[in-house]
């Protein structure tokens, strides 16, 4: 459709600002760093957790530098309350 009508056309009737284009087009082309690191990281911590449910986020970052991860425990706590991760707590027994 840019092809066919001029871009400052269209973007008046989109009422969208010039800047504001440009600035989609480049966060569209260019994907956050960020983001593609923690996605990268919230894959690792689901496949640790399918192996070990009852890992809580301090056992979880020890299991993450094992795979050559280096992240922060507060980072491990957050992304593991995003995914619902949540460690299996084993029971208490009591022997008499």
């Amino acid at each position: 459709m840019r092809l066919k009508y001029p871009l400052g056309w269209l973007l008046k009737l989109a009422e969208v600002s010039r800047a504001g284009y440009y600035k989609w087009r480049k966060k569209v082309a260019y994907p956050n760093p960020h983001v593609l690191q923690e996605k990268l990281i919230e894959d690792h911590i689901m496949a640790i957790h399918r192996i070990h449910p009852y890992f809580g986020y301090l056992r979880m970052t020890v299991a993450l530098k094992r795979e050559g991860l280096h992240v922060n425990h507060k980072r491990v706590y957050r992304l593991m309350k995003k995914l619902g991760i949540r460690s299996v707590i084993r029971k208490k027994r009591r022997y008499f």
